[in-house]
């Protein structure tokens, strides 16, 4: 079964993957998705 989108795990506290964090930080996934966005736009450092 493939996970629902987006999915954040924090992989130190849990390595299984099994506790997605997207819906209790809301803000911080907006943020990497923000910045992901830029580097696709523009790839440099």
């Amino acid at each position: 079964m493939r996970p629902h989108w987006p999915i954040f795990y924090n992989l130190a506290d849990d390595p299984a993957e099994t506790n997605n964090l997207a819906t209790r930080e809301p803000d911080r996934v907006q943020t990497m998705r923000q910045t992901l966005e830029q580097h696709r736009q523009d790839p440099r450092p």
